[in-house]
Formats: structure tokens, sequence, C-alpha cells
């Protein structure tokens, strides 16, 4: 991460509630695009400007390419996927009103430029960090995120197959458009899993150090009432 980047996500961090910033140590790619994404959040929640203009910038400072290799298969969630899962019932409706609206993916996607622009209407400097944002992402970004964005119907599940390197950092990010929750579960070569969630209406985000190469299992079951996009993201 740049300094200009490692500053902005410093500020991220110290602008999130107190329970939320402990999360948010990681500093890969994905890291900065799960920050940057509840921080948005956060901001819309609160009527926070800045904090809002900062998410954006953080996530514009992020370049994103086409990933390959990843294999993916669509099947009927069966209720049982995830270890301690609530039953659908239980979860379709939990959280709707605060999962639609923002859209994750849009601000990952550079999708967020106009609604960040009349969120710092009126504010000239904030005005101006949009503009610098937009522009440098205009330039082109080197290095950055694998992601492949994926539509998820009601009462279905993707399950993806990623290999990570063995020994180095891996980051797995899942960012919705907003249309309802989703729940997720990383698993190892073995089915053993590394991070589980059965329901969110925010980013999922997982990091871990493999012992060697392999290949990993992303499992992600739509928790909405209506079809929803979200990106996958890895370092």
């Amino acid at each position: 991460m740049n300094p200009s980047l490692a500053l902005i996500a410093a500020l991220a961090v110290a602008a999130l509630p107190p329970a939320a910033q402990a999360e948010e140590a990681a500093t890969g790619k994905v890291g900065t695009l799960n920050l940057a994404a509840r921080l948005y959040a956060h901001a819309l929640a609160t009527d926070d400007a800045l904090a809002a203009v900062t998410a954006f910038r953080l996530a514009s400072g992020v370049a994103l390419r086409q990933a390959d290799g990843w294999n993916r298969t669509t099947e009927a969630a069966t209720g049982a996927e995830l270890p301690g899962e609530p039953a659908p019932a239980d979860t379709a409706q939990a959280g709707t009103d605060a999962a639609r609206g923002f859209s994750a993916l849009a601000l990952i996607t550079g999708q967020a430029a106009e609604s960040t622009r009349e969120i710092a209407a009126g504010d000239d400097e904030l005005a101006l960090m949009v503009e610098d944002a937009v522009a440098d992402t205009a330039r082109g970004r080197i290095g950055g995120a694998n992601q492949a964005v994926a539509t998820l119907a009601p009462g279905k599940k993707d399950i993806w197959e990623i290999p990570f390197a063995g020994q180095e950092q891996a980051e797995i990010g899942i960012f919705g458009d907003g249309s309802g929750g989703l729940g997720w579960m990383v698993a190892d070569a073995k089915g053993v899993p590394v991070c589980v969630d059965p329901y969110s209406d925010q980013p999922l985000y997982c990091s871990f150090t493999p012992a060697e190469n392999a290949f990993y299992t992303v499992t992600v079951i739509s928790r909405a009432d209506v079809d929803g996009q979200y990106l996958l993201a890895t370092n």
C-alpha cells in the first residue's frame, strides 16, 4: 500500500465505530476494499460526508482484474451447508432494510462516483477529493485484486474453487449489491472451515495463510428474497 493510501486507511479505521476498528487490521488489497465498503455504509448511516469521500478514495485506489482459473458451480441451497447455520426462513427477511440501498459492489467497481459527488456537494475540498479519485481511476492503476461478479437467485448457492499459494497471505472478500444478505463458508481442501458466517448484510472478509499450494472452496448462499449480484475478490 502506498503512503497516501496508508494514510487514508488509517483515517478510515479511525472513523469506524470502536467495535469495528479491531476487525480492520488487514492491509492487503481485499482488506482495503472491505474497509472502504464498511466505512461507506457507516458514513451513509451517520450522514458523514468526509467518511464517505474517504471510503470512495480508498476503494478507488485498488485496481480490479478479471479472475482466471476459478471454477464456479451453482446449486440449490439445502439449509445445512454451514456449521451452526440458522434455517433459511429465519434469515430471509433478517436485516433486509439495512442491506437494501447501499451497494458495496457498486462502490468497489467504481460506480459510486455520482452518488459520492452528491454527498460532497457544497464542500469544495471534498468535491476535489472525489474528482481526484475519479481521475486516478481513469488513468489506470497497477496491481490490485482478482475479481468475478456473479448473480445468485434466492434459495441458491455458488461453490467456487480458487487456488492459493502456500506460505503467503490469502484474502477473500464478498461485496453484495444491497438486495439482501448472504451467508458463506471458506474451507480448505479437506473441507475444514476457515471462515464461516451464516448471515451478513455487510461485506464478508477472510484472511489466512495456507500451509502449501492448494485449492480452497468458497460457498456463497443467498439470504435474499430477490435475485442479487455480488463481487468475489481475492488477492
